[in-house]
């Protein structure tokens, strides 16, 4: 059967398998593999674990985080007040995402406290961000859970806010983490902000920081 083949493949079908495919889409696809792997170990079948771990793949191709203008990041901050303001609930997501740095998913964990957001991000890993008053106030306003609330799965989010013509919703978290880099927050603390278990995926924003003085010199 189909899954007996899958534990069955050799290191060298795997590379045949992924050869000419984009790195970034071979890494995922290994990465798929190794949970199944992991799975099959824990069951007591090492063979699938074994193979994967003789392949060696480059690293990823880099990218450049997708922010938004300064321009832009007042606009949307504005469009989520007002729509807070009105009492509708996707202020609240937009705020969420641009203000503090949340993943989509992790607004239907978002819970807000004085002057903080509380929310449950990857791994099941709790931390608190720091979050504005009208933000705070809205959240505290409006129902969380419920119909009308604002604690809802990434796919419901995702619908209305395009509804508004907003699409890339990391791009929102990409912009928060920008801005605090360029006025002098520093990697660790942004790190921290985002939820990253390690700096390394925290470094992909130091390439949108350039060394002033370059054209003057």
């Amino acid at each position: 059967n189909k899954i007996s083949s899958v534990y069955n493949l050799k290191v060298k079908d795997i590379e045949a398998a992924i050869a000419y495919k984009d790195i970034n889409t071979a890494r995922r696809h290994i990465a798929a593999l190794k949970t199944l792997a992991k799975w099959h170990l824990r069951n007591g079948h090492p063979a699938l674990h074994i193979e994967l771990e003789k392949l060696i793949l480059p690293k990823g191709k880099s990218r450049i985080p997708k922010a938004k203008e300064a321009k832009e990041f007042i606009e949307i901050r504005e469009q989520a007040k007002e729509l807070t303001r009105q009492g509708n609930r996707r202020g609240i997501w937009l705020g969420l995402m641009l203000n503090c740095g949340l993943r989509i998913s992790e607004i239907q964990t978002a819970v807000p406290g004085a002057d903080w957001v509380q929310v449950r991000g990857k791994g099941d890993k709790e931390r608190r961000i720091p979050c504005p008053p009208w933000l705070v106030k809205a959240m505290i306003d409006s129902p969380g859970s419920g119909r009308k609330g604002y604690i809802k799965k990434r796919q419901i989010i995702d619908r209305e806010l395009r509804k508004l013509g907003h699409t890339h919703f990391h791009s929102l978290r990409h912009t928060y983490a920008t801005i605090l880099l360029h006025r002098g927050m520093l990697l660790d603390e942004i790190q921290k902000l985002l939820g990253h278990s390690s700096i390394s995926t925290t470094q992909i924003y130091a390439q949108t920081k350039l060394p002033e003085g370059v054209n003057e010199l």
